[in-house]
């Protein structure tokens, strides 16, 4: 989900809650939408080397970009506040598109990921881990864009995704630890920066 997975806090407040969160609460760079960078360094060891490689190989087709396009278009609708028919018509006019986006993104970026070869335990956890979180991401964003073309209220579609996020954002901090400690000791830090910008 891009490596997934998973950000806006009714959609703004989550994804500015989560862009400064401590280790503790990692965000994933793809919960605060932005282009990472993904250079490896020649002193980058080789666990660091495979999630990088892996981040590389989702984010290929600027699924971080279509990511930023949809959240900028929450943080716009926001403006007129939340749960107002202004509100409403911003959402359900701007974000079913682009959601079916990042789902198609998502399965691309899915079947890049599943090709990437890794030589380390941290990196074969960290593909495994991208390729879950792609698959629930392709998932939520289906759902949501599902949703809000549905006759259910916009604001019940809204929530039911926020609620989606917050999960996903979850099962990643979760899933995000057990990368790292497959890493060995003195590579940990490096790995640790490799997984956030994810």
């Amino acid at each position: 989900m891009k490596l997934f997975f998973l950000l806006v806090g009714a959609a703004a407040a989550l994804f500015f809650t989560t862009s400064h969160a401590a280790f503790g609460n990692w965000p994933s760079c793809h919960l605060r939408p932005v282009r990472c960078s993904v250079s490896t360094g020649p002193s980058d060891p080789p666990a660091a080397k495979d999630v990088k490689r892996i981040i590389a190989a989702a984010y290929r087709d600027h699924l971080d970009v279509t990511l930023l396009h949809l959240y900028v278009r929450v943080n716009q609708a926001h403006v007129a506040r939340k749960g107002t028919s202004q509100w409403a018509f911003e959402i359900e006019h701007t974000l079913p598109g682009l959601a079916q986006r990042v789902g198609e993104l998502t399965d691309a970026a899915r079947l890049r990921v599943a090709t990437v070869e890794v030589e380390t335990l941290a990196g074969r956890r960290f593909r495994s881990m991208a390729l879950g979180g792609l698959r629930l991401q392709g998932l939520l964003y289906r759902a949501l864009a599902r949703d809000l073309v549905s006759k259910q209220p916009t604001l019940k579609a809204f929530e039911h995704w926020v609620h989606r996020i917050n999960a996903l954002h979850r099962w990643f901090l979760a899933q995000s630890r057990s990368v790292v400690a497959a890493a060995n000791y003195k590579d940990r830090a490096a790995v640790v920066a490799a997984v956030l910008r994810y």
